[in-house]
């Protein structure tokens, strides 16, 4: 692996812990030696947890990431916290379209993209 091509298939391999060691290390110190690859590995993160919340990944995918990339408490965290913004967004946009609906005397529905998946880790995790 070239360490100045690292593409977005080989950082979502590191995030899952599919590269071999060796790759690993150099995904690693890239995130050490390049803050805008610091940068794009988070954002890939940031995509993978949203599609899972979103229920956008496979099953396999699925399995991988509650297996895999899950494990660690302080990914656990960072689900919860995007979970907690997708949450906060959503609630934005219905009071935002509620504000925006003009005043008339059909009734507009606005229906805003709902995460299907409510993850309530801690009390999973605990046993």
């Amino acid at each position: 692996m070239n360490i100045n091509e690292i593409s977005e298939k080989t950082i979502e391999k590191f995030l899952l812990e599919e590269l071999s060691e060796t790759e690993s290390e150099q995904v690693m110190w890239r995130t050490v030696s390049n803050r805008d690859f610091l940068e794009r590995l988070s954002a890939k993160e940031d995509d993978m947890i949203k599609g899972y919340l979103l229920g956008d990944l496979t099953a396999q995918e699925e399995v991988r990431f509650e297996k895999i990339y899950l494990y660690h408490p302080r990914r656990r965290e960072r689900l919860e916290f995007i979970q907690e913004e997708l949450h906060a967004y959503e609630t934005g946009m219905e009071k935002e379209l509620a504000a925006e609906q003009p005043a008339r005397d059909v009734e507009m529905v606005l229906v805003p993209v709902k995460p299907k998946r409510k993850i309530q880790l801690k009390a999973k995790w605990l046993n």
